[in-house]
Formats: structure tokens, C-alpha cells, sequence
């Protein structure tokens, strides 16, 4: 059996979980507050999402309405001209203006859920005549690790309107129900939209390419790692996503597995790489690619490099762990070489999460996927 190493290393400490409620709560009844105080705009931002059920409507109801209280206190305090320079050129276009914002005044999940939610929206806006620009700051710069490619996507906070009398706001869940909010706001300059759907699939690749290339620090690290994988499509990936079943940080619902368990789900895990490495005789490495640093850990010192392949940089979720403290570029060159990859794996327990990360990242350059249930 594989020995399960660093225990406790990674359980949060309570003074961390004790400031993330509070800060919810805080969120929380500033949302209520502006909702009572302002019943005519509570009433249009809860017929906005009346397609919506339950406590997700909820959710998104209130994370709309602190979105525009923080806009309102936000009002004023900024010098608008270049902001009005920038959106009187459109206004002379005929276009209005959708501006996907990462900021961290609200969560908007992990790399994959943006990426995919930003690609949606460029669909829309090519479709339907709209500028689009993307304004990614948080937890970290996207340019850092992303560039415009073919479309320019790039905006300056300056150039962002945050008075409501010529900005709406949207979380868009797909574009049945997104119909109301464009016909409503035809005379707003920009659209603020959140956005993590994934209809962009069956054109992902080409839509990926026309906004994002690798920025030049990214795209040496991943040269470096692609050349000791063998090369573009001479190896295989292998993805393994626990999300806290091995008790390393706090993530959606999934909960920590006793230590008896975690030992369990990593052998099964350890004995899929054996086995698809038996499928894959010629591929000269298995590169693997996971949530986990204890499962990167483990996978390393079992197979010490024999014909595994797993980055050294740790990784961490963008919404959970150590958001901006450098462990994205993990994800990054993780998501690039998984497109570079003969065929790419998901591998899953019943505890395990369903990723969409390694079938977005296969589905880049059409790289053929394939989910292993264990």
C-alpha cells in the first residue's frame, strides 16, 4: 500500500475559516440591506432570474445585488473621462460593450469555469455584434499568463463604467434565459456579465485561439516541460482531481476521507496509472496532473520519475487555495501540456470530482479524452 505522508499539513487554521464567514455574512446583509432599501431594483433583479430555482436563485439574486451596492459606493469616486473616451468610440460603432470581470468581489470558480465562461460569451458577442473584453485581475493578472491573440480582449479598469445609469449587470446561466437582459438594457454602454456555462464546447478550440495565446513567461515554461515529456503528442495524461478527500483545503461539499479511506482511494489511483500505462506501451511518459500536492507527492516517490512525469511547482484552486500566491501556473502548464498530450484520462472514484478541467484543456487542440471510472 502506498504510505499516506503529511497528514495535517494542509488543514486550514481556524482563524482562516473564522474570517471567510465572516466575510460571507458581511457580503450577506449588505446584499439584504440594498434589497430592502431599494424594493423597484429587488423587484427587476429577482424577475431577471426567475427562470432560476431554489437556493441557487437565491445565491445568484443576492451576489447580484452586492455587485451593484458595491458599484453604487463605488460611483463617483472614480474620474470617468477615459472610461467615456473609450465607450463613445463604441457608441459611434453601434456596439455596446460585454465586459466578463474577475475582480474577487465575488467568487466565480475555478480556471476552467472562467475560461470556458469566457469563450461563451465571446460566442455571444461575435453572434451578436457586441465588443468584447475581458477585465481579469483577480486572484491574479490574466495577462501574466494569457494574451490577446487574434481579438483584442484587453481593458483598463479607467475604462470600466461603474455608474448603473449606463452599466447593467448579469450572471448569465445559458442564452435561453439571457434574452430579457439584452432586450432590457439596449441602452446601457457596457454589460457586466459573469459567466461560467459551458456552451461554448463544440467550438471551444477555435474560440480559445482567437483570444488567448500563452504570454511569453508561460510559454517558455511550457516549452521546458513539453521537451522532457518527449515532445507534442508523444506522451499521455492522466488527471486525478480530490478536491478535500485527502483533507489538504476547504472546496464546495466534499469532505475529508478518513485516513484508512485516503490510503485506499491513492492505491486504486496508483494501480490506473499501471494500468493505462499497459494500454499506452509506446508512449514515452505519462504526465499526471491533479488537485493534490500529497497525491503529486506520493505518485512521484512511488514511480520516482520512471515513466510519470508530474510538474514540481505545487498547485492550488483559484477560488480555494492560496488564490495569487503563484500556484496557478501550475494549472496553466498543466492545461497546455494535457493539450499537447496523444490522449488524455480522467481518473475518478465515486468520491471523486467530476472535472471538466482535463476534457476543457483535451478539447484546446481536439486532443482525443477519455474518463476512467475506478
Amino acid at each position: 500500500m502506498a504510505k499516506f505522508v503529511r497528514k495535517s499539513q494542509f488543514k486550514w487554521k481556524e482563524v482562516d475559516i473564522l474570517k471567510i464567514i465572516n466575510n460571507r455574512v458581511k457580503k450577506f446583509l449588505i446584499s439584504l440591506f440594498y434589497l430592502l432599501t431599494n424594493p423597484v431594483r429587488a423587484v427587476k433583479i429577482m424577475s431577471l432570474y426567475r427562470f432560476l430555482k431554489g437556493r441557487y436563485r437565491a445565491t445568484i439574486i443576492l451576489s447580484h445585488s452586492y455587485r451593484e451596492a458595491f458599484y453604487r459606493r463605488k460611483q463617483g469616486r472614480n474620474n470617468h473621462l477615459k472610461a467615456a473616451d473609450f465607450n463613445k468610440k463604441n457608441t459611434l460603432e453601434n456596439q455596446q460593450i460585454i465586459i466578463n470581470i474577475h475582480d474577487g468581489l465575488m467568487r466565480s470558480g475555478g480556471l476552467t469555469d472562467r475560461l470556458k465562461g469566457i469563450c461563451t460569451l465571446y460566442m455571444f458577442a461575435k453572434k451578436n455584434n457586441f465588443k468584447f473584453k475581458i477585465y481579469f485581475i483577480y486572484p491574479f493578472n490574466l495577462e501574466k499568463y494569457l494574451v490577446p491573440n487574434n481579438y483584442d480582449w484587453s481593458i483598463e479598469e479607467d475604462e470600466i463604467y461603474y455608474n448603473l445609469t449606463k452599466t447593467a449587470i448579469y450572471t448569465w446561466e445559458n442564452e435561453k434565459f439571457a434574452g430579457d437582459f439584452f432586450r432590457l438594457n439596449k441602452s446601457k454602454e457596457q454589460l457586466h456579465v459573469s459567466c461560467n456555462s459551458g456552451e461554448c464546447f463544440n467550438h471551444y478550440s477555435e474560440l480559445f485561439f482567437e483570444l488567448f495565446k500563452p504570454s511569453p513567461f508561460l510559454e517558455s515554461k511550457i516549452e521546458f516541460h513539453r521537451q522532457k515529456l518527449g515532445g507534442v503528442g508523444n506522451y499521455i495524461s492522466m488527471s486525478f482531481r480530490f478536491q478535500n478527500l485527502l483533507g489538504e483545503f476547504e472546496e464546495g461539499k466534499s469532505t475529508a476521507l478518513n485516513e484508512e479511506k485516503r490510503k485506499f482511494l491513492i492505491e486504486k489511483c496508483l494501480i490506473a496509472v499501471n494500468k493505462i500505462k499497459l494500454k499506452h506501451k509506446d508512449a514515452k511518459k505519462i504526465l499526471i496532473t491533479s488537485d493534490s500536492n500529497i497525491f503529486r507527492e506520493i505518485a512521484t516517490k512511488t514511480y520516482a520519475y520512471i515513466y510519470t512525469y508530474i510538474l514540481p511547482e505545487e498547485v492550488g484552486h483559484i477560488d480555494f487555495a492560496d488564490a495569487g500566491k503563484g500556484k496557478e501556473l501550475t494549472a496553466f502548464m498543466d492545461m497546455f501540456l494535457i493539450a499537447g498530450a496523444e490522449k488524455a484520462y480522467q481518473i475518478r472514484s465515486a468520491e471523486m470530482y467530476n472535472s471538466d478541467f482535463p476534457k476543457m484543456a483535451a478539447k484546446i487542440n481536439n486532443v482525443p479524452y477519455e474518463m476512467i471510472l475506478i
